[in-house]
């Protein structure tokens, strides 16, 4: 079976590290939404000493503890997941794992696609295998490609230039059911595969994670650090209902 493991923060160099910004949360948006946006920074705590927390990355390139044969939860996802904007401490991934008592094996990526998801799950699972996997899927219409290089490219319907210049991916989101094939054929790979090795899995829909009925809605009192990802409100109650639907299971 061929796996590849390696994280897109890998092929930045910040395994190992501590990091200030990444992609998505980077030093020049910081700077333009304190000159244009000062007042929602401050509503949101973004102008004092708070903004100045950094992205710690295990020697693999992940944000997450580093990897072990101890008792783990795997998580699958992209920024939302990875918690891209936000104190690790307040992610929902971050107080699941605390709350579980298990190690915190988080191999969500900004940007990334239910293909990185898989890919990441079959190299990794093999290695150390978790209890408990939970995927959030990325926006479906995302994909991934290795270019010639090795270098892993995410295909985003919102960068203009993926569609425009890329005409196999302009066809490709052009009808809604590639996107909701390739969707469900990686989260049926992961689940086949959880199922036949004990693994409990536990999956939710993109759309899932903004229903304004339980009140996680974006609101202006839940931006992270770039404005654009959500703040501790939401991914505090992002951890209380997925702790609710664990427990129901």
């Amino acid at each position: 079976m061929v796996t590849n493991g390696i994280s897109q923060y890998h092929q930045r160099k910040y395994s190992g590290k501590d990091v200030r910004w990444v992609p998505g949360d980077d030093e020049n948006k910081y700077k333009h939404n304190m000159s244009t946006r000062r007042d929602l920074m401050e509503l949101n705590g973004w102008t004092g000493a708070r903004a100045d927390f950094t992205y710690r990355f295990n020697s693999h390139g992940f944000r997450a503890e580093e990897f072990s044969d101890e008792p783990s939860v795997m998580f699958l996802g992209c920024s939302m997941t990875m918690g891209v904007g936000i104190e690790l401490e307040h992610t929902w991934a971050y107080k699941v794992a605390q709350d579980l008592g298990l190690k915190n094996h988080n191999l969500a990526t900004g940007g990334s696609s239910n293909d990185a998801c898989y890919r990441l799950f079959a190299h990794w699972h093999r290695i150390h295998k978790p209890k408990i996997v939970v995927h959030f899927s990325p926006p479906p219409e995302r994909l991934e490609v290795f270019d010639a290089h090795g270098r892993i490219n995410n295909m985003l319907p919102s960068v203009v230039e993926h569609v425009e210049k890329n005409e196999f991916y302009k066809i490709w989101i052009s009808h809604q059911t590639n996107s909701a094939m390739n969707e469900q054929k990686n989260r049926h790979a992961i689940e086949s595969f959880c199922m036949r090795e004990g693994i409990r899995y536990h999956w939710m829909e993109h759309h899932q994670m903004f229903p304004t009925d339980h009140g996680f809605e974006y609101d202006k009192k839940s931006f992270g650090r770039d404005l654009l990802h959500p703040g501790a409100y939401w991914h505090r109650n992002m951890h209380k209902r997925i702790m609710t639907e664990l427990d129901s299971l």
